[in-house]
């Protein structure tokens, strides 16, 4: 069972994008993880959601051990910039569970400059 202590490694994890005049989609802001860069679950149970207040699509890719990916916890594209967030999923992590969150490239028509993909993390047992 993955401890307060394990979770120190795993929160925050949030994805920040921005949008720049030079581009037409929104980017990772520096130093922030990239979109899709993979996170090393302790084992253990979890709830995962996702909250994301970009114009883009966003969603959970969840490895289980030995296994494919799965897309969870999917945002679909709204470009208002409102905050969304994901129905809660309840996973359980082997010793090489990753998850990671992916943002889709999304034209920045009249949205925010700026947003951010959280993953929230609870530890379930």
């Amino acid at each position: 069972m993955a401890t307060w202590e394990d979770m120190e490694n795993l929160v925050p994890y949030a994805v920040r994008m921005q949008h720049t005049t030079r581009h037409t989609y929104m980017l990772p802001v520096p130093g922030s993880p990239l979109s899709g860069t993979s996170m090393k679950m302790e084992p253990g149970v979890y709830q995962l959601s996702l909250a994301y207040t970009g114009p883009e699509q966003a969603f959970i890719r969840y490895r289980p051990e030995n296994e494919g990916y799965h897309d969870v916890c999917h945002i679909a594209e709204d470009t208002s910039g409102k905050p969304r967030r994901s129905a809660p999923i309840i996973i359980q992590a082997g010793e090489n569970t990753t998850v990671s969150v992916i943002t889709v490239p999304y034209s920045n028509r009249g949205a925010d400059q700026s947003s951010t993909a959280s993953l929230q993390v609870i530890p379930l047992g």
